[in-house]
Formats: C-alpha cells, structure tokens, sequence
C-alpha cells in the first residue's frame, strides 16, 4: 500500500455515502443498481457497537430503504440502499443490556446532522485565527502526499504528526503501522473525557489493560471517591443497571451509597450521604479510611496467603494516615471518618 492508497483509505473510509440532498441535485447524477438485500417498506434492526465513549455499548441500528449519493469506480452517482434511522441499545449486549444513554440515540446525528463535516478543510490565513476553507478530496490528498514526499526528501520522518480520536480498531492498527514504516512517531489520540489512568490502574492491579466492571447490583455499601459514575464516568449506561439493581431489585434490601468529591455531581445528587473534601484530598482520604479499619481489623478473614501478606504489607505504609491528620488535611470531621471506615468494613449502626 502506497501513501495516496493509504490516506485515500483513511480518509474515505465512512464518507463515500452522504445524503442526497446535501451534494448535487439528482438529475445530475448518475442511477446504480440498488441493492438486492433491501425489500421496499421494510425495516431491519443490525448490531453495532456505539463509537461515541470509551464504554463501547450494543447498538441496534434500524436500516430501511432510501436513496443516497455514493461513489463507485471513481463515479458519483445516487441508488436505492439501506440508510441508518434509528438507534437504540442492543438487549444481548452484556454492558448496556438493551439501555443507551441521550449521547448513543443521539449519534446518528453523526452521519446526518447538516452541520457535520462532509468535505476536507485546509487553513486559510494565519494559524490560530480559526479560518478554513473547503476543497476537494483530490486536492486534499494531492496536498498531504506533497507534504509527505517533501519529508521524506529531506529526511524529516520524525515531523510527521497523527493526532487522532482514540482508535482501538483496525484503522489504529493500520495508521500505527504506516507512521511505524514512514518513520513516523507513535500517533497521538485524545479525547475529552480520557479514560487512559484508569486502564493503567486497572493493569497495575490486575493485570488488564481495560476499563474495570463493578459489581454494584450485589453490594451492600458502595462508597465512590470522586467516580461520578452515573454522570460522566466509566460506563454510565452499565453501572447506572447495575445501580438501580443496588437499590430496588433485592427486596429488603437497599444498599447504602456514600459519594465523597469536592463538587455535588450527578451521582452525588443520588447518593444516600455526600462527603464534600477539599479538591485533590479524595486519596489521602481513602488511605485515612484504610488505616481505622486495619487498626480495628475491619479485614475478611479469609484473606489468606498472597493476599493477606499483601494486606498486611500495605498496611504498615498507613501508619501517617491516622484520623486527626487525615481530618486536618480533607476538612472531614474526625468522627464521620471513623464512622466512614467502621461501615465500609461491614459495621453497621
């Protein structure tokens, strides 16, 4: 694959398909053959998975008959296919068993909102002023392997730059693998609301770089540190199941839900007692927590062998951590922590 051949897929890839009325009228183009696969008046429901958050919920996606503008052989022309309608979250999916969040129903805005980006855009005027301008996909693509050969020529590889949204499928792997052989540092992703600590302290403790699952619908007391996990944070859609399960589905049983952060949040607004700390203290609480019930051997007893060594070496680094320092550092009273830890370890009033 030669760099035109990779931009040309990278770059096309999801937007060979735009909707009639937003290129040229259709009696300038040209009529394919329609699918065989469509039936007229009938709608499918196909599994997809949705793009829009590190969660990766089950998406069913309603697919009826329409008629769209595509490119085939290098031609435009318009036929009769399957467009994308509606979404909603797929009830075999393990994560959000059939739910989705007003983000995931909203994202097929993504291929009709009419303010979406459907042409590449080049900068006009200084960089910084926010000005741009369309041009064709030609010229996009004559402009990026220009640039690319004027590297190449004064052995400049290391200049090049990706700087994408996160990609985890195969189109990360094949723009990994082109910056790799161009000579090209490892892209750069970002997104707003990274998740990337959280997949590295999900390594570090247990082996897996992934995002965690919580088993809230089996607890009996949760006490979260700065998670807004039913607002923003990990899954939403899943834990916010599993929630619910927590507080209504055991009868006679309501488990108990303490939120500590510095902000009221979401999931603070839910919970059954909130625990305001000064900003950046949400650890040294934890830890505070952590030594009164070690000192009152708030511990399972059958925390044998590996890990119980592990509880009792970690254990001796709490020895700074007592309640009166830990009180002065976070602004919580010395008797809630207490109270706090007594309940965390399964004491209850």
């Amino acid at each position: 694959m030669d760099r035109r051949q990779f931009i040309k897929a990278t770059a096309l890839t999801g937007s060979s398909l735009t909707l009639a009325s937003c290129g040229n009228p259709e009696y300038h183009l040209i009529r394919f053959v329609p699918e065989d696969r469509m039936t007229p008046g009938v709608s499918v429901w196909k599994p997809s998975v949705c793009p829009l958050c590190p969660a990766g919920c089950g998406l069913t996606v309603r697919v009826v008959e329409g008629e769209a503008e595509v490119i085939h052989n290098n031609q435009l022309g318009v036929t009769k296919m399957g467009l994308a309608k509606k979404l909603e979250g797929n009830p075999a999916h393990p994560i959000n068993q059939g739910k989705l969040c007003v983000r995931g129903q909203a994202a097929i805005q993504v291929t009709y909102h009419p303010d979406r980006i459907g042409h590449p855009l080049k900068r006009a005027g200084a960089r910084g002023n926010g000005q741009f301008q369309e041009v064709t996909w030609d010229e996009a693509l004559s402009e990026l392997i220009s640039r690319l050969d004027a590297l190449t020529e004064a052995n400049d590889q290391k200049s090049l730059a990706f700087l994408t949204r996160p990609q985890r499928g195969l189109r990360g792997q094949l723009i990994a693998e082109f910056a790799a052989r161009f000579g090209a540092p490892s892209p750069i992703s970002f997104e707003f609301f990274s998740e990337d600590v959280l997949r590295r302290a999900n390594a570090f403790s247990f082996g897996k770089e992934q995002l965690p699952s919580f088993d809230f619908g089996e607890s009996r007391y949760v006490i979260a540190f700065g998670a807004d996990f039913l607002g923003t944070w990990n899954s939403v859609v899943s834990q916010s199941i599993a929630y619910g399960h927590m507080r209504q589905a055991r009868p006679g049983v309501r488990g108990k839900f303490v939120q500590v952060e510095s902000r009221m949040s979401q999931t603070g607004a839910n919970a059954d007692e909130w625990v305001a700390i000064k900003p950046g203290f949400d650890g040294m609480l934890a830890l505070g927590l952590a030594h009164v019930m070690m000192k009152a051997g708030l511990r399972r007893p059958e925390a044998a062998g590996r890990a119980g060594s592990l509880i009792e070496g970690w254990s001796n680094g709490l020895a700074g951590y007592g309640p009166e320092e830990v009180a002065k550092q976070t602004g919580v009273p010395v008797a809630r922590i207490e109270r706090l830890a007594r309940e965390s370890g399964g004491e209850r009033e």
